[in-house]
């Protein structure tokens, strides 16, 4: 089963986590009238007897304090509103338990579909809530008259059983009517007992019914449509702007991490001047105990910024223009070169140990960059057809 939204699109999709808690904080969430008034009868029912002898006795008390006085507190104004007082006293009394009783009970029969919900939402004032238009428009929808129907057949059914009820106590009431005050309020108290029992009884499994269906209601209520799902999520993950910005932020963060690396890399490879490679190499290098590891990379003002610090730390500097446009266009940084690489790369860092050899004669004449080989697959971009 699916609904439309007002744009006619079908709403098929689950809602997510945001959507719900804004529904949520607007007291949209599943509930049952009906199982909060079978919780208000039953309470009732079955505290009667003890509310019927509280609210007697305070009844008792209460009229006693308003009739029973003499001709001296009749004429002093002092002691009539004492008496007052023990009126508002009784009445308070009288009508506290019941009230405790009835809104324990809605609290409980709430509680129980939906869980705890404080909203001011629900209770703040709406010009629509006061249109006579919508009102009716609302009474006449499907859903109300689904709603009217399910009370008359609620009604229908409880006039059923209290007729049945009545009926089959009939000859008791009428005899109670004969006796004596005391017995005949036990009576009347046992058989009201009796029958608001019943009747909550009839309410719980109306409520057995109608919490399934609130709850499956509800849940059809919070579907979204495939374009609320997508936007839903574009916003959960946030917008263009936010996500463009730390895009932008890792993007520096990396390059600057980049940056400090190049001051252990063991040798820089240039292009001259458009791209630069920092290689490192040694069991301290990224884990990778077998093989160089590229530590930097950039092109253009960044392969400036990666030679000005390779010089300042005092890095060797190799201009090998296909070794470095090869490796700036198939490795990553941090990821180790390809073993088809690893010839060409041994041959720079054989000629670098040799050169640093030379400087700290060691050896009498300058080494000779020998010929490097680069294959065919690493002569272009990555991505680039061979024509």
């Amino acid at each position: 089963m699916s609904r439309e939204d007002e744009s006619g699109q079908e709403a098929t999709q689950q809602p997510g986590e945001r959507r719900l808690r804004q529904a949520r904080t607007r007291g949209q969430i599943p509930r049952s009238r009906e199982l909060v008034v079978a919780c208000q009868m039953l309470l009732v029912g079955l505290s009667l007897p003890w509310l019927v002898s509280i609210v007697s006795e305070a009844t008792a008390s209460m009229g006693i304090a308003a009739f029973a006085f003499d001709h001296a507190d009749a004429t002093d104004e002092s002691r009539m509103l004492l008496r007052l007082a023990a009126v508002g006293q009784a009445l308070v009394g009288a009508v506290a338990p019941l009230f405790c009783v009835i809104t324990g009970a809605g609290v409980l029969g709430s509680v129980a579909v939906g869980g705890f919900l404080f909203s001011v939402d629900i209770v703040r004032p709406r010009a629509e809530r006061l249109s006579p238009g919508r009102g009716l428009r609302r009474l006449l929808s499907r859903q109300g008259l689904a709603l009217l129907i399910k009370a008359s057949l609620k009604t229908a059914l409880l006039m059923l059983v209290l007729w049945w009820f009545l009926s089959h106590h009939l000859p008791t009431i009428l005899t109670s009517a004969m006796t004596s005050p005391p017995p005949a309020v036990y009576t009347l108290r046992t058989l009201l007992t009796a029958a608001m029992v019943l009747l909550s009884l009839v309410i719980v499994v109306v409520a057995a019914l109608d919490v399934p269906w609130q709850m499956y209601s509800h849940q059809q209520r919070m579907l979204v449509t495939h374009q609320q799902a997508r936007e839903t999520a574009r916003d959960e993950e946030g917008g263009s702007l936010t996500r463009d910005r730390i895009r932008r932020l890792r993007t520096a963060l990396g390059r600057r991490r980049m940056l400090q690396d190049v001051a252990q890399a063991d040798l820089v490879i240039t292009n001259p001047d458009h791209i630069a490679v920092a290689l490192g190499y040694g069991p301290d290098i990224r884990s990778h105990q077998d093989s160089p590891v590229v530590l930097a990379k950039g092109a253009d003002l960044l392969a400036e910024k990666i030679v000005q610090i390779a010089r300042t730390a005092g890095k060797p500097l190799v201009c090998q223009p296909p070794l470095a446009r090869a490796l700036f266009h198939h490795v990553e940084v941090g990821q180790p070169i390809p073993e088809d690489l690893y010839t060409a790369t041994a041959r720079v860092m054989a000629y670098v140990y040799l050169l640093n050899s030379y400087r700290a004669g060691q050896r009498q004449r300058p080494p000779v960059m020998q010929d490097i080989f680069i294959p065919a697959a690493y002569r272009r971009r990555r991505g680039e057809v061979q024509e």
